[in-house]
Parts: structure tokens; sequence; C-alpha cells
């Protein structure tokens, strides 16, 4: 079947672009177009500089809030998803076996046994915001010779760059399918909860609250490496608390220096007074999500009327945030510092 262009402005065109699609650039014309659902093409009511502006500003704006997300990204802790129908991302908790079997001859029979599989699931949402472009302020902006204007794409991106940055800290509950719900690091049923040994604004507390949080992480097997998450007033406590001691370091430098520390870093949306310790492994974090659409994509449609563009900012994301078999974490959660 042949690729059909159709103009704009047309009404099969109005009512396909209705349905709303994500647009690609002809490599023929360079006129930015639309693929429908139904496989047909229409051209964009923006052209190919009024979409690459619009695109570089979502794609900015929804990154910006993504900073304990980008963390797990560089750790590899993902799962790409097979596509927009995917509305599980499942995975296997798996139980240990009886110890192994010891004789000087080896020979004889040992003793047998099989692991068990318990699989779990957890729904992947779709994560959007919808903005438009009035036709008219369009066409005049173009008159002018100005930008394509970027503000409310800007401002849908960053509120779905904030909503999955929130959706792994404190997961969403109201996301609910088949019985499963979407856990944070901060809400997992499993997670390791505590107080800090004190206020962060004494010093001596900050250390031996987070030494604390590697033993409790030990004691569940988990050994490391670890990211340690604050919120941003006990980060800055932490790093701009000194030791009087003549070595200079503060401490951050200190919590640095303990075994299996890879990095600590700040958090916007973690509650003051919180700091989160995290296995950096598949087994305790993975986050699901459809390359197309994260960390955001923008898709267009046309009112009704033709005067106004209409888009949508989209993700489709959820983290996976698991127990073992036995129900140990790797995960450690204390308030209080």
């Amino acid at each position: 079947m042949s690729l059909q262009i159709l103009d704009a402005k047309s009404a099969e065109a109005q009512s396909l672009l209705r349905s709303g699609s994500r647009p690609v650039i002809n490599e023929k014309t360079g006129e930015v177009q639309v693929v429908t659902s139904r496989g047909l093409t229409v051209n964009s009511a923006l052209r190919k500089y009024e979409w690459e502006e619009l695109d570089a500003a979502i794609v900015a704006a929804a990154v910006a809030p993504l900073n304990m997300t980008q963390r797990f990204i560089t750790a590899d802790l993902v799962r790409p998803l097979g596509g927009l129908g995917t509305t599980v991302a499942q995975y296997n908790k798996v139980s240990e076996t009886s110890g192994a079997n010891t004789s000087m001859t080896g020979a004889g029979s040992g003793q047998k046994d099989l692991v068990d599989f318990d699989i779990a699931g957890v729904p992947v949402p779709v994560i959007f915001k919808e903005f438009e472009i009035n036709e008219r302020y369009l066409l005049s902006s173009r008159l002018l010779g100005n930008g394509v204007d970027v503000t409310n794409a800007q401002a849908a991106a960053r509120v779905v760059g904030e909503k999955i940055e929130n959706m792994l800290i404190a997961g969403d509950s109201s996301i609910n399918l088949n019985g499963s719900t979407i856990y944070g690091i901060t809400s997992h049923p499993n997670r390791n909860t505590g107080s800090a040994t004190g206020d962060w604004g004494t010093i001596s507390n900050i250390v031996s609250t987070v030494a604390a949080m590697t033993s409790t992480a030990k004691g569940d097997n988990y050994r490391g490496p670890y990211g340690l998450f604050v919120a941003d007033t006990q980060y800055d406590q932490a790093a701009q608390s000194f030791y009087t001691d003549g070595s200079g370091q503060s401490a951050l430098d200190r919590i640095l220096r303990l075994p299996g520390i890879q990095f600590v870093d700040s958090s916007a949306w973690l509650t003051d007074g919180t700091a989160v310790l995290v296995n950096l492994s598949r087994d305790v974090v993975e986050l699901a999500y459809v390359p197309q659409y994260f960390p955001a994509t923008n898709l267009e449609w046309m009112s009704g009327d033709g005067m106004s563009n209409m888009f949508k900012v989209m993700a489709v994301f959820a983290p996976i945030v698991k127990a073992d078999y036995a129900g140990r974490s790797g995960i450690v959660h204390v308030t209080g510092c």
C-alpha cells in the first residue's frame, strides 16, 4: 500500500489528526508529517524548525526533574518494554534451595530440591499532560518572524517528568490492575524502615545513621553497591558540616568512604528528614519503560473546528520495586535525620 500524503487542512486530514499521532520528517520533502494509527500520513500543523524547537523544549523540561531516575538509568537498572500494548511488567521472585551436600567420596544420592517461583507484576501506566497552540497565534508568530511559543509545552513536559520522579519515590496507589499497584522506594511494604541515630544538624549523627543503614541492608544479604538518597536539607547538612579533628573532611566525604557507598545524592521529592539507601541491583529496583515514550514524547491532533492544534506530552513508565521470595529488601528507609 503506497504512502498517502494529505493536505493538513483537508477534511480527511483533520479527521485523522483528531485521533492523535506522532510526527515524523519526510526525508524527501523535508516536511513534518503525522503518521496515523490507520497508516496514513498527513502534514503537521507545525514546520520542521517549530517541531525541533518544541521537541527540544519538551525533552529538556521532562528530564530536569529526573534526578533519582537518572541515577538508576546510569546504573543500567532499566527494562525496556515491548511496546505501548504492554500494560504489566512481570518479574520472578525465586526461593533459595537447601544447602549443598558434603562427603569424602561424593558417592550416593544427595538431597534433592527445587526452587519456587512467584510471579509478580507491576502495572505500567501512561503519564500525560495536554496543551494546545492556537492556530491564529501560530500564524501570527510566523508573520512576525517569531519562533513557536514553547511555554505550555515546557510546563506540560515538566509535570510529566515530576510524576515519573515522584512515582519512583512514592509509587502511585491510585493505579490498580488485577490487584497489583505501583510501589516506590519509600512505600514498598517489604522495605526496611527505621529511625536515624539523631538529627543531622549534629554532625556525629550523620555517618552513624548511614553506617547503621548499610548494616541493615547487609542483614538482608544486600551488600552493595549502594546509592544513598537524602532530602535537600540533610544533603546540605552533610556537605556543609566539617569535622574539627584537622582532617578538613565533611560528613559527606566520610559517608562516601563507607564500604559499598557508590554515591550520595539529594532529592527535592523526599520528605525533609528522610534518607533512603538502595542496593543498586536489578533484584531491588528496575525502571520499566517503552522506549518510544520515554522520557517523554509529543503527540499532535487538531481540534474539531481546526482553530487549535492539540498536543499531548506523554510517557509510559513504571518503577519495579522488589523484595525477594522471603520478603527481604535491599532498600533501607529511615526518618528523623
